[in-house]
């Protein structure tokens, strides 16, 4: 039973490597320095997700308007009663 233990516990490890590594290879540099110290993965990708999730509507409409072409952006601004 500790044998299987022992294995468990040796394949959390590399899954926890490969995931880490996983995370670290497809961030850019400045991103890497925001979690780099982190030790699980678990952690980083929720300190990463964290800087990315939107509170209200207003960073909603922002983000939008910061991708949208000029003719959507119109079509907001008239239904949305904001100004652009």
């Amino acid at each position: 039973m500790e044998n299987y233990f022992v294995v468990v516990k040796n394949k959390h490890k590399k899954g926890e490597l490969k995931a880490k590594q996983i995370i670290i290879d497809s961030l850019q540099d400045n991103l890497l320095a925001y979690v780099g110290n982190l030790r699980k993965s678990k952690d980083m990708y929720d300190k990463l997700a964290g800087m990315y999730e939107v509170s209200n509507l207003n960073e909603i409409i922002s983000l939008l308007r910061s991708n949208l072409s000029p003719s959507l952006l119109l079509l907001l601004s008239y239904f949305g009663g904001g100004s652009m």
